[in-house]
């Protein structure tokens, strides 16, 4: 098996990734550019699976899921929710 870390862009309207199966969530932020991202830890040996990641801003309803991180982007606090594999 060989973990390695990606990068996945996100959009605030809600991405799914085509994202190794049981990959592990470390970071969602900005990376150099400004663009806003998920890194995982991925076990490259895994197949890969649709993976759903939700985005609520601040004030609107909580996505179903397991909550991953919130990134700031002047002016508005973007909330990422982690809905899964398989959707």
């Amino acid at each position: 098996m060989s973990k390695t870390i990606f990068k996945f862009p996100l959009s605030v309207h809600g991405t799914t990734l085509l994202i190794h199966k049981g990959a592990q969530v470390m970071h969602v932020g900005k990376d150099p550019s400004g663009v806003t991202c998920l890194w995982a830890e991925v076990e490259t040996d895994n197949p890969t699976v649709n993976r759903y990641i939700a985005c609520a801003g601040t004030g609107h309803s909580v996505p179903d899921g397991e909550y991953i991180g919130t990134v700031c982007d002047i002016p508005y606090m973007w909330h990422f929710y982690d809905e899964g594999d398989d959707l």
